[in-house]
């Protein structure tokens, strides 16, 4: 992004660091196009700890662009809603097509 490489396992553990309102282990961070360049977006499943949803959004936000001076799109999503592998872990490639279809509205 911006001529710079980040990885999305970074990306997703500052989220889930940032609030204890994000499940640990239940994010994924992926880039979609935008107008002029690439922008991240950071899908992550809600908590049962979970404080109101627009402060966890701006906990997850400060954090990334704290940390890896970037600006994200965060969507909150209920628990069990991140796809995920046979294996256990997270489908990064399925969220982002999820969420270009539009299923986390």
């Amino acid at each position: 992004m911006d001529g710079r490489n980040h990885y999305p396992q970074d990306i997703e553990a500052t989220a889930h660091e940032a609030s204890e309102g994000v499940r640990r282990g239940h994010v994924a961070a992926f880039a979609v196009a935008g107008e002029e360049t690439e922008r991240l977006v950071v899908v992550a499943e809600r908590s049962r700890a979970a404080l109101d949803a627009q402060t966890v959004i701006g906990e997850v936000r400060s954090a990334i662009s704290r940390n890896h001076d970037l600006a994200a799109e965060v969507v909150l999503v209920q628990a069990g809603a991140v796809p995920r592998t046979s294996s256990g872990k997270i489908a990064r490639r399925a969220c982002r097509q999820a969420y270009l279809e539009g299923a986390f509205v």
